[in-house]
């Protein structure tokens, strides 16, 4: 069904403020109680702003539930404390080409909101027994069980299909909740039994990071933790990293700025959570009789919503049913949450360009987010996915410099474009006579780029060139048409002119040797 198309006329408030964090869905004792609960005065900065533009807004029928990816005050939060999603999906909606390894509590890969979102190994063949892609896993269709070591990975917990459906859930398909990423495939890795509050099989989840880095995945969503260092997981995160992946871990939910892994090592972006008012993440779990309250610290990354946010849930009987969850969909809050929308941010960015390097994707995700309001140091801000998504390329260079000319002489020839945020430039230039420059620079957006460059032969040439930012992005070719008569220092003789008419006659004069 198509979706509905909004036409909204937004006022805007900016806001500037200090900046702070929040994440994962761990549990601790309710004797532990909130600690500096008084926000810091804010000093606010407001600036107006009217912008005209459609959004697209899915048909599925629990998408008002979705405070974070479209806040418009209907939980009693904040109107735009929200990733922007529908802003973002005018831009792009998701790539199924993009593989995101969920390591979690496995996954219901037969909910009708994710069963066409499930990757599938393409060079396995199902039931047969037989390990046909010899990556040392038979029958691994869909995933692995990593906990019991089996082709299996439904989740009996409920946890990991909620994060699933946050990064993935189909939307726009009339039924249920949208996914930050429409249309990308979800990995099921399970590391862990059904148990609530289990801690993670660091073995498990070692094993499934490196599956996920060989078996294709573009992006790891890890939503569990450990409150000390270990070796084996670092060096199953470098190696995932070294080989392309993009690594997003959740907080923790601790209420502490102690160092929580994965999230805390270099090579993963850490994520804590935020409320609908974009505070941090604080939540009294009634079923359990716990808190959650995000972790901070100069090592958390980037926030995101991770309070009382809606998703899939397991159609069949889990672990969380006997609390009093329900099936199909349900709340959970956590920085396990949070993560997962970053996982999702970063999917529908390589959809967009499939070139960006990890250093890219960091940057643009928090580089690109909205104040949070906390004293607390939750990262750089709390995401927004259209700002992330709004990188534009260069303009097309403008190419300057001599068009009528002599064959043998050096001429400058003068580039220049101009990159939206600003950023630095490299330019790819093909001189029309075989000859090409291979991405020069950096060099500053707008500055005038001379190059020399000579023609040996007389023709008509074209000079071509494109501008790259920092990021990746690519501009259109711009170029320049140019002609070089023949070089009169060569040809200035009449003898030689008439040879050049008559090669036979100048092959048989150097023969005789007279020439």
């Amino acid at each position: 069904m198509k979706a509905k198309i909004i036409s909204i006329l937004v006022l805007t408030l900016l806001i500037t403020t200090t900046i702070s964090a929040v994440g994962d869905l761990n549990i601790y004792n309710d004797s532990e109680k909130i600690q500096n609960k008084e926000l810091q005065e804010l000093n606010f900065k407001s600036e107006f702003q009217i912008f005209g533009f459609a959004s697209i807004i899915p048909d599925d029928n629990y998408f008002n539930e979705q405070w974070s990816l479209h806040n418009t005050g209907q939980t009693g939060g904040t109107t735009d404390c929200d990733i922007d999603a529908p802003e973002a999906w005018d831009i792009i909606t998701g790539n199924a080409d993009v593989v995101i390894a969920l390591i979690d509590s496995g996954v219901d890969y037969t909910h009708p909101d994710l069963a066409e979102n499930i990757w599938t190994n393409e060079d396995e063949i199902a039931d047969n027994d037989i390990d046909d892609d010899s990556n040392g896993y038979i029958d691994d269709v869909i995933g692995w069980d990593f906990y019991y070591d089996d082709n299996d990975p439904l989740d009996n917990n409920g946890h990991g299909t909620h994060c699933a459906g946050i990064i993935a859930a189909e939307t726009n398909n009339s039924i249920g909740i949208a996914g930050v990423c429409w249309n990308c495939k979800i990995m099921c890795l399970k590391k862990s039994p059904a148990g609530l509050g289990v801690p993670p099989d660091i073995n498990a989840c070692v094993k499934a990071i490196k599956y996920a880095a060989d078996n294709g995945a573009d992006i790891i969503s890890m939503s569990f933790g450990i409150d000390y260092f270990n070796q084996s997981l670092r060096d199953s995160v470098n190696y995932a990293y070294d080989k392309g992946v993009f690594l997003v871990a959740s907080a923790g939910n601790g209420n502490t700025d102690g160092k929580h892994y994965p999230a805390a090592f270099d090579k993963v972006l850490a994520v804590a959570g935020t409320d609908c008012n974009d505070n941090r993440m604080s939540y009294y779990y009634e079923e359990f009789g716990v808190w959650v309250i995000s972790n901070y610290g100069d090592w958390v990354d980037v926030a995101a919503p991770g309070q009382e946010i809606y998703s899939t849930f397991p159609t069949y009987q889990c672990a969380y049913n006997a609390y009093g969850f329900p099936q199909n969909y349900a709340y959970l809050s956590g920085t396990s949450m949070a993560a997962p929308h970053v996982a999702g941010l970063a999917a529908l960015l390589l959809s967009k360009n499939p070139g960006y390097s990890l250093d890219n994707l960091k940057t643009l995700i928090c580089e690109n987010v909205d104040p949070y309001d906390s004293t607390y140091d939750l990262g750089t801000g709390r995401i927004n996915a259209y700002k992330a998504l709004s990188n534009n390329p260069p303009e097309n260079p403008s190419i300057t410099g001599q068009t009528h000319g002599t064959a043998g002489t050096e001429y400058t020839y003068t580039f220049n474009t101009v990159d939206p945020e600003e950023d630095e430039v490299f330019y790819f230039i093909k001189w029309g006579d075989g000859y090409t420059e291979l991405w020069e620079g950096p060099y500053a957006s707008g500055a005038n780029v001379n190059i020399n460059h000579t023609y040996t032969k007389e023709g008509t040439f074209t000079i071509e060139a494109k501008a790259r930012d920092t990021f990746n992005e690519e501009s259109s070719w711009g170029s320049l048409t140019v002609t070089m008569p023949r070089d009169k220092s060569i040809s200035s003789s009449p003898l030689l002119r008439f040879l050049e008419r008559y090669p036979l006659l100048q092959t048989l004069l150097m023969r005789l040797g007279l020439q």
